[in-house]
């Protein structure tokens, strides 16, 4: 009977000791519910960052040109007697490339000259008779107009020699010899190329957002396949027109190439730049978009609570980008966890 009023007892305490347990359990439940303080914090990272000075720039693609570029073709007709150089080949203003066939037209400058220097002979026999009347005016025209044709016989004669030596119309590189040793030629055949790679030009395109930034001698920093180092350069015409297909504006750029180490044709990559200005140079992951879509970043305030600021972006470039916006000089820029924290809300937060 004991045994059983103890058991009883044993049973009414460790039920009263279970409710217990159970009421004060949802108690602090509800404690934490409705206290925030109470639940775990968003931890993010974070890096001060300044307000820094800047050149502002647009980046540009484009290709590399030829300063100048002549296909020299044939004045004359004849065939191709001597080829002085060869394809690559360096050469200076006024150097023979290629000399053709005399068949000749020494011989027939000859001949011109000497009519010519006749005819003024007899023009000015003519002109002193006539000053004594004894020739008429129309007789001292004929003689004159003999002359003048004699003249022009004897320049075409001149010409048409001169014509048989093709010389470089600047320094420059031979690019292509289009006809051998041999081979028959007729006016206006093309002969031989020949293009000036130093100076070069680039030209390179932009979009109608930037074109009316871009000015002539503004400076440009370029980057090319196959060339480790920056090339620097100079805008030296901009188009207002843009390309009927891509719409487009094209912008030329001008870079010296002493050592021939840019080749006509390279892929170029670029940065022309347009202004210094004032801004935040922020890794491009911690840029961030709103509810309603607007760029920004994510800051830590003065509250030590995050903050969205709306940002302009300035500046792309491969390791991060420049903005403005902000208008303190020095921020507690959010790096990681920004996509996570909700502003005004309590968080822990640890230097990068």
């Amino acid at each position: 009977m004991i045994k059983q009023i103890m058991t009883k007892r044993t049973l009414i305490v460790i039920g009263v000791l279970a409710v217990w347990f159970v009421a004060n359990s949802l108690l602090k439940k509800t404690e934490h519910t409705k206290n925030p303080a109470c639940h775990d914090k968003q931890t993010v990272r974070f890096k001060h960052i300044s307000a820094e000075s800047f050149n502002e720039s647009i980046n540009i693609k484009g290709y590399t040109t030829a300063w100048k570029n002549a296909c020299l073709k044939a004045r004359t007709s004849g065939e191709i007697k001597k080829v002085h150089v060869v394809c690559g080949e360096k050469v200076k203003k006024g150097q023979l490339l290629v000399e053709l066939s005399d068949d000749a037209r020494a011989e027939k400058l000859a001949q011109a000259r000497s009519q010519a220097a006749a005819r003024r002979l007899e023009y000015n026999a003519s002109s002193k008779m006539g000053h004594l009347q004894y020739h008429s005016r129309s007789e001292v025209a004929n003689k004159k107009a003999l002359y003048y044709s004699a003249l022009f016989d004897e320049k075409q004669a001149e010409l048409d020699l001169e014509f048989t030596k093709i010389a470089a119309p600047f320094s420059g590189v031979v690019n292509s010899i289009d006809l051998n040793e041999g081979a028959s030629v007729t006016v206006a055949v093309p002969v031989i190329s020949v293009a000036e790679l130093d100076p070069m030009k680039v030209v390179a395109f932009c979009s109608n957002k930037d074109i009316s930034k871009i000015k002539v001698d503004q400076s440009v920093t370029l980057n090319l396949d196959g060339i480790k180092r920056e090339i620097s350069g100079q805008v030296i015409a901009v188009s207002h027109v843009a390309d009927s297909q891509t719409r487009n504006y094209k912008v030329e750029i001008k870079i010296d190439n002493p050592n021939d180490q840019i080749a006509d044709g390279m892929a170029v990559s670029g940065k022309i730049i347009i202004g210094s200005a004032v801004g935040f140079f922020i890794p491009s992951s911690a840029i961030v978009l709103s509810d309603d879509g607007a760029l920004g970043i994510k800051i830590i305030n003065d509250d030590n609570k995050p903050e969205f600021i709306p940002v302009s972006i300035v500046s792309m470039q491969d390791d991060g980008a420049w903005i403005s916006g902000p208008q303190m000089k020095n921020l507690k820029l959010i790096t990681v966890g920004q996509d996570y924290v909700i502003d005004g809300e309590e968080i822990a937060y640890v230097p990068e």
